[in-house]
């Protein structure tokens, strides 16, 4: 990597340096982002060196170039040794280093204890990244120019670079502090670009939190401010009529019978596998038989669906809007909410859940005992009567809230600390029930997943509940606000986090405060740059909330200031520009009018509409109107890139081969469940 007038430059990756991205990306894509200040696992912890190794000083292998004159050897061995003590003089962190230097045209052989750092010159330099530890073994830093000395004007100081670097091979990401909207600041160390003179107190508290000192914890001697970064709730349309209350009641009704009669489509195929029919039952869609039972109970249910909820009455739709953009609930076409999770429909979305359960318990297991089969069976029915009964604590709850018999207070949120104690209790028994189906014997291969039964029972029913009573005041917590504690005397930043980063939805946790009085800054992602390749980049906020400065509050040492639930004013989904060719060459547009630049029959049409508002990430859950030969995908910023996250465009790309002026319409949703529609009008000329 090149430092060049303070900026990371990437030259080559290389194998080693797409396999370390790989390897992490794959560790992390699945989870909300966490925070900027560490490498984080699936369940949230960090990935740092073993306390094991850190007990001990970590061994720092120098391998020295042989190319390599012993005089810059000898200075940037000074300037690492600086770098490392730098970080291990920090008292509220405890890590200690000691360096082996081997001087070698080709690697010297490398403990995975020990923390690789590559010195050559500058010539030979093609990547300078630190790559941060993996499975609790040091990371590397290649490559350290031992003739940085000689760089030119513009250069960033090596002494920096080698701080910030080695940072990263101790599991620090990069710091969420930028000078996009605090110029005068005194940057952060991990800031993206090294400019820094020395560590901040960000620094300081990034570390310290890797690896604690437990003679002097960092919370001891500062203080800290904590809370949550939710949604407000206006966001949702509110259904208020009887067709539509009869609606969601249907629906709810109708999918959670389907996952019951699904799960006997599949049982009875493999009742017949095990009477020596040639079935596969696992896999639906390579068994006639089993694909027809399972159809047959999906047409049943969608036309059930259908009575419930399509049409009108009394001249006003019978679907929730926040359920579909058409309020018909076509089940044909799929709910809007459902679109969002991936599938087309509910009935779709039942048929995967009966079958991952299914295959889950009735697993492939030849020895297993008649005894074992039995089980199998009886778990796997009482699997989808508890699914069956808790869905049935949350419809009657949320029967309740719309008739205005729920207690003051209390609410249908599933996970929420405020949920109805009737309907906590009626959950608690529903599981006490079902647990009394897990005392008989299950075959090894299915009591493996046994312990995860619970929540594969509760998850997705509560998820469904959520997404069906689209009109509950709902408690949306939020990743990815850029969260920092501004001194109220100087104006400076502090420390900041991601929201996400304490380990619960939303959290947020400022430690590290030295004793005085900060104001608490909410930012989206255009307040900062650099890449972030440990956090899902569509997730962070951006281009969705004004920024918003709470406080002041007064910290000492010691001190731990819970705020409590925070409301992030998010904007309602919308347009607000549009660009050509790609999505940066912006034009004088007036969005408001709804009208796209014109197109020309046959000729290739590329404009990006920037979107502004909603929850990110955001979903593009229909069009129509588009005219033939072009399409429209909604697109974000990707993984290793210097673009701010969260930032979302609608891209229609093709060339048309309609004339004439089309109407569009294109649907959203954002991650919070709100829908919107955004209509916009295209001329093609001939």
């Amino acid at each position: 990597m090149r430092w060049v007038n303070g900026t990371e430059r990437r030259r080559g990756y290389g194998r080693l340096r797409c396999w370390l991205i790989g390897v992490a990306w794959l560790a992390v894509s699945q989870v909300p982002a966490r925070g900027f200040e560490l490498l984080r696992l699936p369940d949230g912890t960090p990935s740092l060196i073993s306390p094991t190794l850190t007990a001990a000083p970590i061994e720092v292998l120098l391998w020295v170039r042989n190319n390599v004159t012993l005089d810059d050897q000898a200075w940037i061995t000074g300037v690492i040794r600086a770098a490392l003590d730098r970080w291990q003089g920090i008292p509220t962190a405890r890590i200690r280093f000691v360096i082996t230097t081997v001087r070698s045209p080709t690697q010297p052989p490398r403990a995975r204890e020990q923390l690789l750092v590559v010195v050559a010159n500058l010539a030979q330099l093609t990547s300078g990244g630190g790559f941060p530890p993996l499975g609790g073994f040091p990371g590397t830093w290649l490559w350290a120019a031992a003739d940085w000395r000689n760089c030119g004007p513009g250069c960033s100081s090596m002494d920096v670079i080698a701080t910030h670097e080695l940072g990263h091979t101790l599991g620090l990401m990069h710091s969420s502090i930028d000078d996009l909207l605090f110029p005068a600041a005194p940057l952060p160390i991990m800031y993206f670009a090294a400019r820094s003179t020395g560590l901040t107190q960000d620094d300081v508290a990034a570390l310290s939190l890797a690896y604690p000192n437990p003679a002097l914890p960092l919370g001891q001697v500062t203080g800290t401010l904590e809370g949550t970064c939710v949604t407000p709730t206006p966001l949702r349309t509110t259904p208020t009529t009887p067709a539509e209350r009869s609606c969601q009641q249907a629906v709810a009704s109708a999918s959670s019978h389907l996952g019951r009669a699904e799960i006997g489509c599949l049982l009875a195929c493999d009742a017949a596998r095990r009477a020596g029919a040639r079935r596969r039952c696992a896999a639906s869609d390579d068994d006639p038989k089993t694909q027809r039972c399972l159809v047959r109970h999906e047409k049943a249910t969608m036309r059930r669906v259908a009575r419930s909820c399509g049409g009108t009455s009394n001249g006003a739709p019978r679907c929730p809007a926040c359920l579909d953009a058409d309020r018909d609930c076509d089940p044909d076409h799929g709910f809007g909410a459902w679109l969002s999770a991936g599938f087309d429909r509910p009935a779709l979305m039942e048929r995967r859940r009966a079958e991952s359960l299914f295959a889950a318990l009735t697993c492939n297991s030849p020895g297993a005992s008649p005894a074992e089969r039995r089980c199998r069976r009886t778990v796997l029915i009482a699997s989808v009567a508890a699914s069956r009964a808790i869905r049935s604590c949350f419809q009657t709850c949320n029967e309740r809230r719309q008739d205005g018999t729920l207690p003051t207070g209390a609410n249908c949120v599933p996970g929420d600390e405020h949920l109805d104690g009737a309907t906590g209790a009626c959950m608690t028994a529903r599981l006490d029930a079902f647990a009394s189906a897990l005392s008989c014997p299950l075959p090894a291969c299915a009591a493996k997943v046994a312990a995860r039964l619970p929540s594969l029972i509760t998850e997705p029913a509560a998820r469904d509940q959520r997404l069906l009573y689209c009109d509950a005041v709902l408690r949306t917590p939020l990743a990815g606000v850029n969260v920092v504690a501004v001194d109220h005397g100087t104006g400076m930043p502090v420390v900041a986090r991601l929201s996400g980063a304490a380990g619960a939805p939303g959290g947020f946790r400022i430690i590290g405060l030295p004793t005085g009085s900060y104001d608490l800054h909410l930012l989206g992602g255009t307040s900062f740059r650099g890449s972030y390749p440990m956090a899902q980049p569509e997730r962070i906020q951006s281009d969705n909330f004004p920024p918003t400065v709470l406080g002041p509050y007064s910290v000492a040492a010691g001190d731990v200031l819970d705020l409590g639930d925070v409301t992030v004013p998010i904007e309602p989904l919308s347009a607000d520009r549009v660009s050509i060719g790609n999505r940066y060459n912006y034009q004088p547009f007036d969005l408001g009018s709804g009208v796209l630049p014109q197109a020309t029959r046959g000729v290739t049409y590329a404009r990006w509409i920037h979107l502004r508002g909603g929850v990110r990430p955001l979903s593009l859950v229909g069009v129509t109107g588009l005219p033939s030969g072009l399409s429209a995908t909604l697109e974000a910023p990707s993984g290793y890139s210097n673009d701010p996250y969260g930032q979302a465009w609608i891209r229609i790309v093709g060339a048309p081969e309609d004339e004439g002026t089309h109407s569009m319409r294109f649907d959203l949703r954002d991650m919070s469940g709100a829908l919107a529609s955004l209509p916009l009008a295209l001329s093609v000329l001939p």
